[in-house]
């Protein structure tokens, strides 16, 4: 007896379109020109529309505020995205367009950064007293100096004297507050274009008053003043003008001289500080980038983290060595150049 067969039931594969929509993330086909050729839902709830036919360039400076960091977009309505791409090529390898894919990590950005301030509160809570010590040593110094000007039985020269270390004094107390909120907070700030130039520029405004007052000599020199550069401009110019606070603070007594150079190497801009003073012995020179490592009895330790914090915020990096000219340390904050045109690489 023949056996008769029975056909197999198929289940019909959804089309690609269903598949793409029931996916947790946002996705956006390019074609070779950049421009949206297909949106699947997740694309169209987070972004608005128009959303087909236009430049994802467009799109990406339309819809996003801030670069948090390498592969993350703050989007305008309070989501964090982390961003993924990939080329769609010919059979030949030839690129013909682009997927992009953007995934919500809201939740675990926002736990991270709890996780980061608690760690970084609770470091601080650890060394309280002893921070609490030296900020009342600089104001106990201020007072006592104060203290001569309401006797009021000293000269003019005498005065200027006074007040210059009355003046150094309730600088230290200030730049101990900014180095704590700075370590505790973290890298605050929107990411914007700025010019080598302008950073030196009020650097150098804010740090001419303390070389008058110590009599320090400044030695500047800059080859690329209008470079560009994609930074947090208060953090990036609050860590070189650290730097350079760090390096009066070392320089040497009777003559003390500090320099500072910003130039172009490798695909980065470097800002170099010297300083004539004793140097960092290689021993400690990586310990000095660690929380709460100080050699100064008046220093809080993290002036130089804080710096190195920046630098990473950045995609950079600080070195410390000898300086050659100078004789004393040399600090070298490296930060990339990136390019307009890397950025929207990056983005899409």
């Amino acid at each position: 007896m023949p056996v008769r067969s029975t056909p197999t039931a198929t289940t019909a594969s959804p089309p690609p379109s269903q598949l793409l929509d029931a996916l947790p993330a946002a996705v956006l086909s390019l074609d070779s020109r950049g421009r949206v050729i297909l949106a699947n839902r997740c694309a169209q709830q987070w972004l608005m529309p128009p959303l087909k036919g236009q430049l994802w360039r467009d799109i990406r400076a339309r819809e996003f505020s801030e670069h948090l960091a390498d592969g993350y977009l703050a989007s305008r309505s309070g989501q964090v995205l982390a961003i993924d791409t990939s080329p769609v090529n010919h059979a030949e390898g030839q690129a013909e367009g682009q997927i992009v894919l953007l995934t919500d990590v809201s939740e675990t950005h926002s736990m991270q950064k709890r996780a980061d301030r608690e760690s970084r509160l609770m470091s601080m809570g650890s060394t309280m007293a002893r921070l609490a010590h030296q900020v009342r040593t600089p104001i106990a110094a201020a007072l006592l100096y104060l203290g001569q000007f309401q006797r009021g039985n000293i000269d003019e020269k005498r005065q200027q004297k006074v007040a210059r270390r009355i003046s150094d004094r309730l600088y230290c107390v200030e730049q101990m507050v900014q180095d704590m909120l700075s370590f505790t907070y973290g890298v605050h700030g929107e990411l914007e274009w700025v010019t080598v130039e302008h950073i030196i520029e009020r650097v150098v405004h804010s740090l001419e008053p303390i070389c008058s007052a110590r009599e320090a000599d400044l030695q500047l020199e800059v080859t690329v003043p209008q470079h560009r550069l994609l930074i947090r401009r208060s953090a990036v110019e609050s860590v070189i003008l650290n730097l350079l606070n760090n390096a009066l603070e070392h320089a040497s007594l009777d003559t003390p001289r500090i320099a500072l150079r910003a130039f172009s190497s490798a695909g980065a801009v470097l800002f170099v500080v010297d300083d004539n003073g004793a140097g960092v012995p290689c021993g400690q020179r990586e310990q000095i980038f660690q929380p709460f490592m100080t050699t100064r009895a008046d220093g809080t330790g993290l002036g130089l983290p804080v710096v190195q914090a920046v630098a990473a915020n950045h995609q950079g990096s600080v070195a410390v060595s000898e300086s050659p000219e100078l004789g004393g340390a040399r600090f070298i904050l490296s930060l990339p150049e990136i390019t307009e045109g890397t950025i929207d690489d990056q983005s899409t």
